[in-house]
């Protein structure tokens, strides 16, 4: 099921819709939604917490944060996301989606067996999930780390930094190499002190 991000009415349409989505996909799947356990939501942050649910304050999705020249149909400052979720399910578990990706490449992909890596996306924003000693950061509110800040400054100041960090959405941190044409060419404009250095 694919619908457009919700972005007009109150600053719970967020949530109504994914509520809407899980109705559609349990009817297309067969499955009752009274029997769903457990709900998991990857979204893009900032996140911030109130009363103990998290809420998207995400400049692309609440024009109230935005301000008018951006266009956005809405003068919301937050998105509500997980309370209407908790009010229709049991267990809930909202997380940044940079954080999402990361643990599901550590558990099912190319980051398996790895204690030190990181998993970088690369759309709307620059994200990046973190895992040091096998252990997964998060920052306030179960925001993702604030690495996106060093990328960005890394993509403008390095001459191929961006195509090191990786312009295909996902980046394997041991991995990464530069793709950028100009580095695959004899004199390499790309300083190796700009390249990640492989986790040992």
């Amino acid at each position: 099921m694919v619908e457009a991000t919700a972005k007009t009415g109150t600053n719970d349409a967020l949530g109504q819709q994914v509520l809407r989505l899980i109705d559609a996909s349990c009817a297309s799947a067969g499955v009752a939604v009274g029997d769903v356990q457990a709900v998991g939501v990857s979204a893009c942050g900032p996140f911030l917490m109130r009363d103990g649910c998290v809420e998207l304050a995400a400049p692309n999705i609440c024009g109230g944060l935005a301000g008018s020249a951006r266009g956005l149909p809405n003068t919301w400052t937050s998105a509500v996301l997980e309370a209407p979720l908790r009010a229709a399910f049991a267990h809930v578990h909202v997380t940044n989606d940079a954080i999402a990706a990361l643990v599901a490449e550590r558990r099912w992909g190319s980051l398996q067996g790895l204690d030190h890596c990181a998993y970088v996306t690369w759309s709307t924003g620059i994200g990046v999930g973190l895992c040091v000693d096998g252990r997964v950061l998060r920052g306030k509110n179960g925001n993702a780390p604030a690495m996106p800040a060093t990328c960005s400054w890394m993509a403008t100041t390095t001459p191929c930094a961006a195509a090191a960090i990786s312009a295909t959405s996902k980046a394997r941190w041991p991995a990464m190499r530069c793709r950028h044409r100009c580095c695959q060419a004899p004199g390499n404009c790309c300083p190796d002190r700009y390249r990640p250095a492989p986790v040992v």
